[in-house]
């Protein structure tokens, strides 16, 4: 790999490629998520750019190594990648020929391998094997990870029976994932024609309409068929050609090859408007006068703008746009949005979950701040539901340009965002004191709503007696985790809330290890279940009422009321367990009171 490459990538970005890579080479394993996250600090959103660019593979919590970070290592790495992927793939042919399509284990895959060679292999050598077999994919159809990074077992498909060379097929592979050559700088645009300018500038002939998704008073959504990815007058006319030939008379060898084209002709055809093939299509409505057009256009162009700035897998991307002719392109989510009925009885109630969730949400919105944006419309609404990547942000139409020259669209006292998600200091002051802390109290009622199972909460009210989480979900006692991230989100003055996404991205990771952890927030009077007999709950024991307790604990009874002002006891109703705290010279003593 060509030190351009290289230099295209932040030095701890390549630095996180090389860990990746050295794991699977030492140990043939993948290496976990959180390691490389934390590693990358805030070029996190840098993940997404080398997965795409086939340096990384996220699969389940763990990262593996693409053949591009193979390729980047040097002529050494890739060739002993080679070697060790090959007595895999000759097994894997081996066992399919054998018994079919099956999982195979990691121990079945060596011996093949051995009876092969004629000799014992090295176990080094089929777990690195496994592991880069899979990033091929011609192959494999699908693979288990154990927790600790080892391919454990794969399932091979029938292509496996055409593997001949790893070396053709590694050139072949590689071959494809090497970008394509950035195209010529062109001289940058008078101001006049920036509205047809760069990525503004799309056919609409690419996008064929399949039906309309929603109107509104901006404009029209309407999902859309990508004709650069799916032919579909090729599928329909090879159809009928298949189908004709299928009409004459064939020797039999000949009407079973025109029956499988005829199959996968219909195959291609059905496949035409799976998700991957489709997008959402915005149009602008016409405009009423020419001033609402300017508008319209200019605020359609910072939105593209927008999308455009911030690269990330938790925010959604534009690909296509005409600004010209009011249209743009962005991904499609047919899972809908947040806001969908069917997605919220996932998280009511279910802290964890909410949690997995929502981390890689604030993530995104932590980088579309690091663009000097503020996204100013974070709700439900604009939150879509993917499979593979979980949380996605979408419409940036009200985004603010935290810029030098503060470049804004709406007017300077307009009201901006759903009145029922933004904050309330943000409601009749200038647009130049939007501050990324909009979003972060919008993120708050987001994590608040997904909790309630779909419910809105009312301003900021989220410790009223019938917006109380621990009250709802009285059952659960990690409910009270969630207070910690809402109590510095949905408050009622801008001084009180985190400053950006940033900082509640911290926030969030602290109470996700605590929960993970099963650690308690230490609150008595609420109860907390006993750690040693799980079935009476922890009390508050009064030590000034009974000082007999200081003896009992070896602990000089004449020094008890000196002890009494820096010590607290709990007691288990069920069993006695007795936890005990100092918290003389601790500056949070009443944390735990809360």
């Amino acid at each position: 790999m060509t030190d351009s490459i290289e230099n295209q990538l932040y030095p701890d970005v390549v630095k996180a490629v090389r860990r990746i890579t050295d794991r699977a080479l030492r140990l043939g394993k993948s290496t976990p998520m959180h390691e490389i996250r934390v590693s990358l600090g805030r070029k996190r959103h840098e993940l997404d750019r080398l997965e795409r660019e086939g340096f990384i593979r996220a699969f389940g919590d763990n990262y593996l190594p693409g053949l591009r970070a193979i390729e980047l290592e040097g002529h050494n790495a890739a060739k002993l990648v080679r070697e060790c992927t090959g007595p895999v793939l000759w097994a894997l042919k081996s066992l399919y020929k054998r018994n079919g399509a099956k999982q195979y284990s990691a121990e079945e895959v060596r011996a093949a391998a051995d009876a092969i060679a004629g000799d014992q292999t090295d176990p080094e050598v089929i777990a690195i094997g496994l592991l880069f077999a899979t990033a091929l994919g011609k192959y494999i159809g699908s693979w288990v990870i154990s927790p600790d990074g080892l391919v454990t077992s794969v399932t091979p498909n029938e292509d496996i029976l055409d593997f001949e060379s790893i070396h053709t097929d590694w050139e072949e592979v590689v071959g494809k994932l090497q970008p394509a050559e950035p195209p010529e700088t062109a001289e940058s645009p008078a101001p006049e024609a920036a509205e047809t300018a760069g990525a503004t500038r799309g056919s609409r002939v690419r996008w064929e309409e399949i039906r309309q998704l929603g109107s509104g008073g901006q404009g029209t959504v309407w999902l859309v068929r990508d004709a650069s990815r799916v032919n579909l007058r090729g599928a329909v006319e090879g159809i009928k050609a298949s189908v004709a030939k299928l009409a004459t008379p064939l020797d039999p060898a000949q009407t079973d090859a025109n029956a499988a084209t005829l199959a996968e002709k219909i195959r291609a055809y059905q496949r035409a408007d799976d998700p991957e093939n489709c997008a959402a299509l915005k149009v602008l409505h016409e405009a009423a006068n020419p001033d609402d057009l300017t508008k319209q256009l200019e605020r359609m162009k910072r939105e593209i703008e927008a999308l455009q700035a911030v690269n990330h897998p938790n925010v959604v991307k534009v690909l296509d746009a005409n600004l010209k002719d009011r249209w743009f392109v962005t991904e499609y989510f047919p899972d809908g949005p947040l806001s969908g009925k069917k997605h919220w009885g996932k998280y009511r109630g279910q802290l964890l979950e909410a949690l997995l969730a929502f981390r890689p949400l604030v993530e995104g919105v932590a980088a579309i701040h690091d663009a000097r944006l503020v996204h100013r419309d974070i709700k439900p609404e604009n939150i879509f539901v993917s499979p593979e990547r979980g949380l996605v942000l979408g419409d940036f139409g009200l985004v603010f340009f935290a810029d030098e020259q503060k470049t804004r669209v709406s007017e300077t006292f307009e009201n901006v965002g759903s009145r029922d998600w933004m904050p309330p200091w943000a409601m009749t002051v200038r647009l130049e004191t939007v501050q990324p802390s909009f979003d972060v109290f919008s993120l708050g009622k987001v994590f608040w709503s997904m909790l309630a199972g779909g419910a809105k909460l009312r301003l900021w009210y989220c410790h009223q007696e019938e917006f109380e989480l621990e009250n709802m979900f009285s059952s659960d006692p990690d409910m009270r985790w969630a207070r910690t991230i809402l109590d510095k989100c949905v408050v009622e003055h801008e001084a009180d809330c985190l400053p950006d996404a940033d900082a509640l991205l911290k926030e969030v990771e602290r109470v996700l290890a605590a929960v993970r952890h099963a650690n308690s927030i230490l609150s008595p009077s609420k109860g907390i279940r006993c750690r040693f007999c799980g079935v009476g709950t922890y009390g508050r024991a009064n030590i000034y009422e009974d000082p007999s307790l200081f003896k009992h604990f070896g602990l000089p009874p004449t020094r008890g009321a000196d002890r009494a002002g820096r010590t607290a006891m709990l007691r288990c109703n069920h069993c006695g367990h007795v936890e005990w705290f100092q918290l003389h010279g601790l500056e949070n003593s009443g944390w735990w009171e809360r």
